[in-house]
Order: structure tokens, then sequence, then C-alpha cells
């Protein structure tokens, strides 16, 4: 993700480089090696952490003036990591350097306090130069506090109780000390009832790669670069006003001035964020490991199973995002969850031999066959007799099940879990406006929800891409495939 070369070198520190010392990177390994291996030829100490459990370790410690975090890690979002330290301490720089290229991400990054956004890949100048403009504005804002330039912010919360914080937690997380929940405190852009976003076209289910703010007047999306008037910023169309702070701009232009670069998915592997406490120790173990079998505790042996998985939001977005994550709805009222193997069938049906087997239900010994294939898992009928429908169509040949699908075996229900494809191009503009009420973003807001529904929506865009990839591969080995049958002996080398 960082290119390292010679040229990437810091020779000569610019201004603002002094303002940090010590710099946390959170990440994957293969990751924080060759950043944290970068910013070490600037002279900075440099620490990796894998998950936020050893981040917070080293920062409690360490005390450092910039962390750089990914969005994507184990138990606990980056968005939660970032909000959880700009809470305990609003002197640290945060940045999100991630490879979630999504506006939804960089407005939820935004709520959640972070300094910047940076999508992956990227120049290994362009992260310096950016840590330099991100920790350069923190300390310009507090050296502000500290003069008494910053001034207070009233608001109220979701209780009732009226608020009044400090003009340095603007846009951040609070507890209310009246019901002791988490309070958002207003910032003058989201006052406005203007985004960060892009422009989304609802009604065509389009989105558009331009990103601007958001007009509550006349609903046209500008270039906030385009749309400063002397010491104000107003909407080129309707020359409505908008109340935005003296640096939004720079602040814009740290979460949306850069370009993203969009990579070929060549590997699809959201499980690796699967993790829970095991029911019988309660240890806390990564579910799948290497392929998407389920592993024993490394503990005490103790073998779970999926329907054990609660309170991890991430958990659960990373299994619906899969494409093959299924729920049994039987007859006597109870549930089961069950991941498709991406390399087996499996036989459903009340026999005992069947791979799953659902005794007591109005099924046949061997009612169906579920295969998983590169473009989603598929359902064979086995017995003439048996009952299947799909979305109340009655189905007797393979047909292909897509995520959002109901699925009638007889007297037992079965849901494939995602989101439909036709729905996903628009499934976070409803999130993104309910957040943006005035009256949510001043009272309770937790991220975990709302984090997971971003990364899992991220995650089904990938398995989209992922499809789309190996059917590109596919094409050309039939390609390849038929050229060389069609060639005669005698053309042979």
């Amino acid at each position: 993700m960082v290119n390292l070369s010679g040229s990437s070198t810091i020779h000569s520190p610019p201004a603002g480089h002094a303002l940090i010392k010590t710099v946390v990177v959170v990440d994957a390994p293969q990751i924080t090696g060759p950043v944290a291996q970068f910013l070490r030829q600037t002279g900075w100490a440099v620490y990796e952490a894998s998950n936020c459990g050893q981040a917070r370790g080293l920062i409690a410690r360490l005390k450092p003036e910039f962390v750089i975090t990914e969005l994507l890690l184990p138990l606990e979002t980056g968005f939660e990591f970032c909000a959880f330290l700009k809470k305990s301490d609003c002197r640290t720089g945060v940045m999100i350097f991630t490879e979630v290229q999504l506006e939804e991400a960089r407005n939820m990054g935004m709520w959640a306090g972070a300094d910047a956004f940076l999508a992956k890949p990227t120049d290994p100048n362009r992260l310096y130069h950016q840590i330099l403009h991100a920790v350069q504005r923190v300390s310009s804002r507090l050296k502000q506090i500290e003069a008494g330039m910053g001034g207070s912010i009233r608001f109220r919360c979701k209780c009732g109780k009226s608020l009044r914080i400090e003009s340095k937690h603007a846009g951040r997380v609070v507890i209310c000390p009246s019901c002791q929940h988490l309070a958002k405190c207003p910032d003058s852009l989201l006052e406005s009832g203007t985004l960060y976003r892009a422009l989304i076209a609802e009604h065509h289910g389009l989105r558009s790669t331009h990103t601007g703010i958001a007009c509550s007047h006349c609903h046209q999306t500008v270039d906030p670069r385009k749309c400063r008037v002397r010491d104000h910023y107003e909407c080129l169309h309707c020359k409505t006003r908008f109340k935005l702070s003296a640096d939004f701009c720079e602040q814009w232009l740290l979460f949306f001035g850069d370009q993203p670069t969009a990579m070929p998915v060549t590997d699809f592997n959201p499980l690796r964020y699967v993790y829970m406490h095991c029911e019988k120790c309660r240890n806390l173990l990564q579910y799948f490991r290497g392929d998407d079998s389920p592993q024993p505790c490394p503990s005490c042996g103790h073998q779970q199973s999926l329907a054990s998985i609660r309170g991890v939001p991430i958990s659960r977005a990373a299994l619906a995002s899969t494409g093959r994550f299924f729920e049994f709805r039987l007859c006597d009222g109870r549930n089961i969850l069950f991941l498709l193997p991406s390399r087996r069938k499996w036989t459903v049906g009340s026999a005992p031999t069947c791979s799953i087997t659902l005794p007591n239900q109005p099924l046949e010994p061997r009612h169906c066959v579920l295969k998983n294939t590169f473009e989603g898992p598929y359902i064979f009928p086995v017995d003439p007799a048996a009952q299947i429908s799909v979305n109340g169509q009655i189905i007797a040949v393979p047909t292909l099940l897509k995520p959002g699908d109901e699925i009638q075996l007889g007297g037992v229900q079965l849901s494939l879990h995602g989101t439909p494809e036709r729905q996903l191009r628009k499934h976070m503009s409803g999130l993104l406006n309910s957040m943006a009420e005035k009256r949510q973003l001043a009272g309770e807001l937790e991220f975990a929800e709302p984090a997971a529904k971003i990364l899992q929506y991220y995650w089904e865009l990938q398995r989209l891409s992922w499809i789309e990839h190996q059917r590109t591969r596919q094409t050309t080995l039939s390609s390849e495939s038929s050229l060389i049958q069609h060639m005669q002996p005698s053309e042979l080398p």
C-alpha cells in the first residue's frame, strides 16, 4: 500500500515536523511494517499495533502526538477507536489511512473526530505531508483554545439536558452528565444542515463521483473550493449562505482532496474479522482461520456454533457480506445460522445422512442441495416430490440465490443474509440522512452499528467486484481453451 523507495526519504524536515515525536500505527502487520519503516526515516519514533487493544496500551504508555489507524480492524472498527481517542484526548492527531474508499466512510470519520482521511494506496510523500498538515491544524486549534479564542457551544442532549461544551469538542462525542449517554456536540457545518458527501440520486440508485457540500435549500451539491465569497461560503446556485468554519476548506481537503484509485479485487475474505467469545471458557477467539471452516477454541477445545455470535457488529457484518450466510427458521420457532462452505456442496433434508439434518421438520429425506460457486450459492432440487420456492416462485431446476432471497423448503423457511444488489447502490443514503438529523446528532450516537453497516456495504461492493473479476477470468480461460481446441496438430510447433 505504500511504495518505499530512495526518493521517498525526507532529507530536510519541513514546518510542523517538530510537532511530532511519537507515532502509533494501527493496522495489519504487512501494512504497519512498510509505513513504520518509512516514517522512521523522518526521525520519528514509530510503534506498531495490530488491533485496538494493543494500540490503547501503547497510547496510554507513550502519549503519542499522532495516530494512524485503519478502519478494518478485528473486534472494533477504526471509527470506534477514533471516537475513543478523541473523547479521551483531543490533543492527539488522528489520521484514518484505509482501503475503504467510500464517501460514507469519510463522513463517519469526520463525525468520529478524525483529523485527516487518506485512501490506500498512496505515495509515501503524500502520506507524510498529510500527517504534517493535520498535526498543524490540531496545534493551531489548541493554541486558539488556550488563548481564549475557542469559545463554547450550547446544545441540548436527547434527554433534554442543556449542555455547554468548549469549542475544542465541536463535532465530537461527549458524555451527558444527566443521562450518562453519548451525546454528539454540534459543529457549525452540521447545524447548517449540509453533509460532507457525494450527491446521491436516490430515485435512480446511482452514485456521483462529485463530492462537495449539499445545500439544504436547493439540494444542489457544490465544490467548497469554488463557493468561498470573501469571508464566508455560499451556494453557487441559490446564494444561500453556509454556516461553515473559517478552516472548513482545509478540513474538506484533508478528507476529500485525494483521488481514490480503483484497485482490482483479487481476494475477498471478510471472515478474518469474525471474532467471538467461547461459550465455555469465555476466551476471545478468531472463529475462522485461513479457510471458512470454524475452528475450536484454542484454550479449551470447545467447538462453537454461529448462533452464539452476539454483540460484535463487525463480525455480523462480515458474515452477512459473504453472500452465503443462511438462516433456517424451523416450524418449532428455532433459528439456525449456517455459513455455506466455499468448496463443498451440502445436502439439506430430514435424513440423518444429510450434511444439514433437520429432523422432525416437514422436509423430504433428501430435499435439496446447496452448493457455492464464484457467482454465489446455487440450490439444486434432489427429490421430485420436494417443494422449493424462491421469493414465491416454485423452482425445479438449479437456481442461483442472491442476498435477500427468501426460500421455502417444504415447511421450513430459509433466508440468505445480505443486501439485495438492486438496493446496494443506495443502501447508505438512508443511514447518513438519519444520522445527520439534528435530534440524532445532538443525542445518543453509538458508532459500532453504523460503522459495521458501512463496512458491510464496502464488503458487499467488494464481493460484486470479485465476482466480476472471476467472470472475466473464466471468460479469458474459456477463450484460450477454445483456441487450443481449434488448433490443428499440424499447427503446433
